[in-house]
C-alpha cells in the first residue's frame, strides 16, 4: 500500500455566497451598496447582475470598485451582467440624481472562491 505524501491535506471545500434584492434609488438615497467583500475571505470571482425597471426615467449605473474601477449604465428595461476578479465593492446609483429621482430594479450577486 503506497504511503500518503508527507504534506497532503484535504482541499478547501468549495465556497459560494449569493445575495439578491430590490433596488430603490431616490433623491434622498442616490447611492446603494449592494455587495462588499469581506477582507478575510479569499474570493476567486464575483458575478453581478442588475436589472432596471422599464418605468425608470433614468438609467441605473453599476459602480464596480476593483483594481481597475468600472462603471456600467443599465438603460430602463435592460439587464447587465458582469463577471470579474479582485472586486472590493459593488454600488448602484443614478447619474445626476436630483430631488425627484426615483429608479427601481433588482440585483443578484454570486461569489466563488
Amino acid at each position: 500500500m503506497p504511503d500518503d505524501p508527507p504534506n497532503s491535506r484535504p482541499a478547501d471545500p468549495p465556497f459560494t455566497q449569493s445575495c439578491c434584492g430590490n433596488i430603490l434609488i431616490t433623491g434622498g438615497a442616490p447611492d446603494v451598496l449592494i455587495w462588499e467583500r469581506d477582507p478575510s475571505l479569499q474570493v476567486g470571482s464575483v458575478q453581478a447582475t442588475v436589472y432596471a425597471r422599464p418605468e425608470n426615467t433614468e438609467p441605473i449605473r453599476l459602480l464596480i470598485e476593483s483594481d481597475a474601477p468600472l462603471e456600467m449604465d443599465i438603460a430602463p428595461g435592460n439587464t447587465v451582467n458582469y463577471l470579474g476578479h479582485r472586486i472590493r465593492r459593488l454600488r448602484v446609483t443614478v447619474p445626476n440624481a436630483g430631488p425627484s429621482t426615483c429608479a427601481e430594479g433588482k440585483y443578484a450577486v454570486i461569489v466563488n472562491r
